[in-house]
């Protein structure tokens, strides 16, 4: 009975591992189907951050909170429903140089890319470079 525990805790933790990862270029996480909606996403500080919103309504009214400091964030909208009523918020130390990137251009020339657009609230940061696209 205690191996039929163990592996069930075994099987869970490789799928936060699927689904939160770390790499080399900082903390990313990779949100499905309905997989982040409505969470409040908070990147860890002292890395750069990538958010990868893939599905429809992966993103969904979800909060991102973006690291402060001199790192990158990265917020990707792969599908038109992805990050609809999402909100990411840039860096507010004023003293920090990391940039927040919006991307949805791929969604360019998709029926309703634009409305999709203007669902998202961004809140760049204090003082790095903001740019949604």
């Amino acid at each position: 009975r205690k191996q039929t525990m163990y592996a069930s805790k075994l099987v869970s933790l490789i799928n936060l591992f699927i689904f939160i990862g770390v790499n080399v270029n900082g903390y990313s996480i990779s949100c499905g189907l309905r997989q982040c909606k409505g969470s409040n996403i908070v990147c860890p500080q002292e890395e750069a951050c990538n958010v990868d919103c893939r599905d429809w309504f992966a993103c969904q009214d979800a909060i991102i909170t973006c690291p402060d400091g001199n790192y990158d964030c990265t917020l990707t909208c792969r599908n038109v429903g992805a990050c609809w009523g999402a909100t990411i918020h840039g860096s507010q130390d004023e003293t920090a140089t990391g940039k927040l990137m919006v991307t949805t251009a791929h969604l360019q020339g998709t029926s309703g890319a634009n409305s999709a657009k203007k669902s998202l609230k961004v809140n760049c940061p204090a003082n790095g470079d903001c740019i949604v696209d």
